[in-house]
């Protein structure tokens, strides 16, 4: 998911796939305008024109900036999380979830209600619950 562009800075993308007749995929790129946290830009792609509303793309991407931005953001849960698992060699983790996970999971659900939504045939989706 990761790699290294001619500048050397690492790129990473989101796939988003778009078709219900052959299966590819979108590359999102990652916004890297505010820092190193996870963000996607909000620019619509060229692939998309056609096969989605410019609207629609643009609420989907910002409601996955604001789910990373909780995810990321500092606060006591962490700070302990953290402590919790320094202190246990992060042992702690195999018997807890940590907050990051706990608070992207939903992305895997927006996931597949955006990936139904695209499909006419919802059981022929990979990522059907």
């Amino acid at each position: 998911m990761a790699q290294n562009n001619a500048n050397g800075k690492g790129t990473s993308y989101a796939y988003a796939p778009v078709s219900t007749s052959s299966r590819y995929a979108v590359f999102i790129e990652r916004d890297y305008t505010q820092g190193i946290q996870v963000r996607f830009q909000e620019k619509f792609p060229a692939e998309l024109d056609g096969k989605m509303d410019p609207a629609t793309f643009q609420s989907i991407i910002q409601r996955l900036n604001e789910i990373y931005d909780d995810a990321e953001s500092p606060n006591c849960a962490t700070a302990w999380e953290n402590c919790v698992g320094c202190c246990t060699c992060y042992l702690a983790f195999i018997f807890m979830e940590s907050r990051y996970n706990k608070v992207t999971t939903p992305i895997n659900f927006f996931h597949t209600l955006i990936t139904r939504s695209w499909r006419k045939k919802p059981s022929s989706c990979p990522w059907s619950v």
